[in-house]
């Protein structure tokens, strides 16, 4: 999916090929589903990344928690699998699972929409076996394609 991007941010880079696939492996659900997906994830093997945007970090972590699922920031040092990334601090992580909330929202949070372009195609490959999408916002046609769904 994140090769979608490319001829919009680095048209002479060579498309990257994924080497695991498998049911489940790419899945899209409303943002409202967050807490559900997360749990959904924790019963996968692995640790889980949950990239927002900048903005709803706090908020994020706290609705997770109020849920009663262990969140922890990048900067703690607990046990928890499931940590709560802003998506300018995603580059170089990588998670099992990553659960990515509104993609329009991290485009539009960067100077330009190349930079923003830029900064989603970096947070869709954090992902070692699972990504999730969660949105309400249309998502950037430039991930669409035109005859392309997400999930395929």
């Amino acid at each position: 999916v994140a090769n979608r991007l490319l001829p919009h941010i680095a048209p002479t880079v060579p498309p990257a090929t994924s080497i695991r696939a498998g049911e489940g492996a790419l899945r899209s659900a409303p943002a409202g589903a967050l807490v559900a997906e997360v749990r959904r994830c924790l019963a996968e093997q692995g640790s889980v990344g949950v990239i927002v945007p900048d903005a709803r970090a706090g908020g994020v972590r706290t609705e997770l928690r109020a849920a009663g699922i262990a969140a922890q920031d990048l900067a703690s040092d607990s046990d928890a699998r499931v940590t709560v990334v802003p998506a300018s601090d995603a580059k170089g992580l990588v998670y099992d699972t990553v659960v990515l909330l509104e993609p329009a929202e991290i485009v539009a949070a960067e100077p330009n929409r190349t930079s923003g372009l830029r900064r989603l195609y970096v947070v869709l490959t954090r992902a070692v076996s699972r990504l999730v999408v969660l949105h309400d916002q249309p998502l950037p046609a430039e991930l669409m394609g035109a005859d392309r769904p997400l999930n395929g």
